[in-house]
């Protein structure tokens, strides 16, 4: 989170960064036990939803071939 910039791109960003602000958050206490665990939970779906969406942008490039740019 050290660049200067005020927008994501991906999804791949946005979960960065909601990693980032979730371990600063626990490190300095602001988090209780409940609120740390629902916070991985969301990490954690976040991640797999993203790798999921990763293989299957892969496998139909795979399928169909390279696309042609827009």
């Amino acid at each position: 989170m050290s660049e200067n910039r005020t927008s994501v791109q991906t999804v791949g960003e946005a979960i960065s960064v909601l990693i980032q602000v979730a371990q600063l958050a626990q490190k300095s206490g602001i988090l209780s036990l409940e609120d740390a665990v629902i916070i991985k939970s969301s990490i954690d779906f976040l991640e797999s939803l993203n790798q999921s969406q990763s293989v299957n942008e892969s496998e139909v490039e795979e399928v169909e071939g390279p696309q042609p740019s827009k």
